[in-house]
């Protein structure tokens, strides 16, 4: 027993090291940082499945305290809050084979909470706060507007003046929902990449549902319409805080309305026209996003209210 412990024991310590790796890797190289990124969970997630919760978690407090000894209190906070959550939120989904939705939202949970621990106690003991850094950020991308409208590129500075102003007063108004959606789209392209290294190594993991099944549960149609109601009542009245709140539902629900009227979109479509005219009305529509976005946002809408694809499947002929 005590020989297995030390083993268990040994190949914890052996992905927190591989997870400092990534972690440096996508820090400090340019081209594979990305990758590097997206794969730093995984060490975590193969430490859950091979070796339980515990050591995972040992794990991913070892590669914190490490990649922080490497990139500073605050980058090494961060970045380890980040692998060590997803890891453990994805091992822990994986391991009970849990639905793909619903492992991509204990990760989007779990990403969230170690985010807002780690801007909470990099404010507490470092006296950084998010708005300051996210000022710093944008400040950043000004000056190199500045730079470049310095080396001859006409309009660059204006531009990025320009789009600075459009971030900072959209930030103000819809960060919850930016940041929100953000830690959904991280956490599912992180199970998208795990998913695919685990079944390389041998792990049989749960297949997601295909795209044109999806089906969003038909309460989120309720939010979604508070939201715009309270968009038009809220200016009305001079509610400005009721107006952010329905900018928020707004802007994150349409993402959701927009992927389940996409769905119902493609279903049909492939029924009608086949695979490849499919594929070629899909991309002309992207060519027209400003017509196409709502006409598929409100399809998702009215997909939840009256479900065509049961329709189509129980009308006359069928059944």
């Amino acid at each position: 027993m005590v020989q297995g412990n030390l083993r268990g024991l040994a190949e914890g310590a052996l992905m927190a090291a591989l997870c400092v790796v990534l972690g440096l890797a996508a820090y400090y190289v340019p081209v594979v940082g990305m990758a590097a990124a997206l794969t730093g969970p995984v060490p975590i997630v193969v430490a859950y499945l091979r070796q339980g919760p515990r050591v995972a978690f040992l794990a991913a407090v070892v590669a914190g305290i490490l990649l922080s000894a490497f990139l500073g209190a605050m980058q090494g906070l961060v970045m380890g809050f980040a692998f060590g959550s997803m890891g453990l939120a994805l091992g822990m989904g994986f391991s009970r084979r849990a639905a793909a939705f619903t492992t991509v939202l204990w990760a989007s949970l779990a990403v969230a909470a170690a985010t807002a621990l780690s801007l909470g106690l990099s404010f507490l003991f470092l006296h950084i706060s998010p708005a300051s850094m996210m000022e710093e950020m944008l400040q950043a991308y000004e000056s190199a507007g500045e730079m470049w409208g310095r080396l001859g590129v006409p309009g660059m500075q204006e531009q990025a003046r320009t789009m600075v102003a459009m971030m900072r007063e959209a930030l103000a108004l819809l960060w919850p929902a930016t940041f929100t959606g953000a830690f959904v789209v991280a956490a599912a392209i992180n199970w998208a990449v795990a998913r695919g290294i685990l079944r390389r190594l041998g792990y049989r993991v749960p297949d997601p549902t295909p795209f044109v099944e999806w089906r969003v549960p038909r309460w989120v149609v309720i939010p979604f319409l508070l939201g715009w109601a309270a968009m038009a009542v809220g200016p009305h009245y001079h509610l400005q805080w009721l107006y952010r709140v329905g900018a928020n539902l707004s802007m994150l629900l349409s993402v959701v309305m927009a992927a389940e009227g996409a769905a119902v979109a493609l279903s049909f479509l492939r029924r009608w026209l086949g695979g490849s005219a499919t594929l070629v009305l899909v991309a002309f529509l992207f060519l027209l996003p400003g017509v196409a976005w709502p006409l598929i946002v409100w399809l998702g809408v009215f997909d939840l209210i009256f479900d065509y694809r049961r329709l189509s499947s129980s009308g006359p002929g069928r059944g």
